[in-house]
């Protein structure tokens, strides 16, 4: 099948989780088109040097204000005329790609009646602080969710999954496929030989900020640390320490390699970083993105159901992060999403009469 996938540009997290799936569909003989914008589109052709891209308009929504619907407020009529020229440039595509399939990971306006269409989230009840923003906010996600023919959900389906709530709908959804966590990474426990890697992502300018916070503040943890910054945005720093080494945007292999020699690691709560450690168990803390309130959620039922301490990013100090990690404990069995994801296509391929 001709395929076009559309990956959300909100820090890397869903260009990661979506990796897996592409190679799966490139090794099946499928033709792929990948759309998005920004820093994404950058990410993956490192990844898919082989494969056709095309750009779509950027939402460059930043988290300056701690309460989230102002940061949308402050970008409402932008946002809407982004969303009109999404859906627009996706059908532009469709129609000259000659596309069979669209496959979208989070883009709101990525959907189409011309073909069959798969939304991929993990976001079924977004977790707004308060009952009324909740429902309004849901009942938003869920106009678009509706748009498609199927939804993909990376995590596992009952109560012992990485999502909690999170993961599971109230509300009407297209048919759902739990096709269970989504990671690139496998690593061998006995090559740990870094003592802290620091991993950053997600929306300016907070990812800055803590970004900061942490080369002020390796000055007083003297031990081997490597701080993978998530962005190729120009740095300036002077007299950082010797033992503290500063990556940019790495590719999926290296960042991967890190992880594997990690000991201990302070990252977002993004929920792509919870499928890695899903499935490859490390000493962790996290640091919540201000005002991102999936990621504050995910942080407080990680800490609830398995221990992994966090702080606010305000209140967070390396040196005491490095020392409260936790080792996780968790055995999660990985459904295979591959079988999952070829008989959806194949039923696609060959509906039934």
């Amino acid at each position: 099948m001709n395929i076009l996938f559309t990956v959300l540009n909100w820090g890397l997290g869903h260009a990661v989780r979506s990796i897996p799936i592409i190679a799966h569909l490139q090794k099946q003989g499928h033709q792929i088109t990948i759309a998005s914008d920004g820093m994404v589109i950058d990410f993956l052709k490192k990844e898919f040097p082989d494969l056709s891209f095309a750009s779509l308009p950027a939402y460059n929504i930043q988290y300056k204000f701690k309460f989230m619907p102002f940061n949308i407020l402050a970008k409402g009529p932008k946002i809407l005329s982004v969303l009109f020229q999404e859906h627009q440039q996706v059908q532009k595509i469709i129609r000259d790609e000659q596309i069979d399939l669209l496959i979208n990971d989070n883009r709101l306006a990525c959907y189409s009646k011309r073909v069959p269409s798969i939304f991929i989230t993990h976001q079924l009840d977004v977790p707004a602080p308060n009952p009324m923003l909740r429902a309004w906010t849901n009942r938003w996600h869920h106009f678009f969710i509706n748009k498609h023919d199927r939804c993909w959900i990376p995590d596992v389906e009952g109560t012992n999954n990485l999502a909690g709530d999170i993961s599971r709908s109230k509300l009407k959804t297209p048919p759902l496929d739990y096709i269970g966590p989504l990671s690139t990474i496998k690593i061998d426990p006995n090559k740990a030989d870094l003592p802290l890697l620091v991993v950053l992502s997600g929306p300016e300018p907070q990812r800055t900020y803590l970004e900061e916070k942490i080369v002020k503040q390796s000055v007083h943890l003297p031990i081997q640390t490597i701080l993978v910054r998530g962005t190729n945005q120009a740095h300036d720093y002077h007299n950082i320490p010797a033992h503290l080494s500063i990556l940019d945007l790495v590719d999926r292999k290296t960042l991967a390699a890190l992880i594997e020699r990690a000991q201990t690691m302070i990252c977002r709560s993004g929920y792509t970083s919870l499928l890695d450690f899903s499935l490859n168990p490390k000493r962790l803390y996290f640091i919540p993105t201000p005002g991102q309130w999936e990621q504050e959620y995910l942080a407080e039922h990680w800490k609830s159901q398995m221990g992994i301490p966090f702080t606010t990013q305000k209140d967070f100090d390396l040196k005491k992060a490095y020392e409260d990690a936790k080792k996780l404990q968790l055995e999660m069995n990985q459904q295979r999403f591959e079988s999952i994801i070829d008989q959806v296509i194949n039923d696609i391929k060959h509906p039934a009469i």
